[in-house]
Parts: structure tokens; sequence; C-alpha cells
């Protein structure tokens, strides 16, 4: 693989590295309010939503 293919890919994927950072530092998806799978999956899909607002 030549250098040129190399930048190709690593800006094809700077757009899903940059939603993982958004994901983890700014809604801090790990960090959940219960316990419960419920309270987890509601979490989860609160913050997906807040994402793609």
């Amino acid at each position: 693989m030549d250098i040129q293919s190399f930048k190709s890919l690593y800006f094809k994927r700077w757009g899903i590295e940059t939603k993982y950072d958004e994901l983890k530092s700014k809604l801090q998806i790990q960090k959940f309010t219960g316990d419960t799978p419920v309270s987890v999956e509601q979490d989860f899909y609160a913050s997906m939503f807040l994402s793609n607002i």
C-alpha cells in the first residue's frame, strides 16, 4: 500500500473517530444512571437520540 492510499483511508475514518469522541467525551455514553438492563438501554438510546440531533 502506498502512502497516498493510506492517507485516503485515514481521512475516511476521521468522521467515525470524531463521532466516538463525541459519544465518549461529551455525552459520556459509558456512564449509566441505573443498574438494570432497562435503565442502561434507556440511557443508551437517549444518548443516541441526542447525538443525532
